[in-house]
């Protein structure tokens, strides 16, 4: 998290995702100065949902592929990056290392 709101430019917006049990550290006079937001998401931990879930894509209901639009390889990841500064992108996936 500490990683995250530091390299933030200013007005942007983390919405962290992967989360921990750990406590979180980060200078809350950064997010002031900076103007970033930190952003909660929703996470799902009812297994029914996530089953019903699964459900849905293996029937075709849900395709969460058609808002995928890129593609890049850990190597790229500066691309992608820009890519998804732009505005202009879907869903960018990024092939772990």
């Amino acid at each position: 998290m500490e990683l995250t709101v530091n390299a933030a430019l200013r007005g942007n917006r983390v919405v962290p995702l992967g989360l921990s049990s750990s406590p979180a550290t980060f200078i809350p006079l950064r997010l002031v100065r900076a103007g970033v937001t930190i952003e909660p998401s929703l996470i799902y931990d009812d297994p029914a949902d996530f089953e019903r879930t699964v459900g849905l894509v293996a029937r075709g209901v849900l395709q969460p592929s058609a808002i995928m639009s890129d593609t890049f390889e850990c190597e790229s990841i500066g691309r992608a990056l820009e890519l998804a500064s732009t505005g202009q992108a879907g869903k960018i996936h990024t092939v772990m290392c």
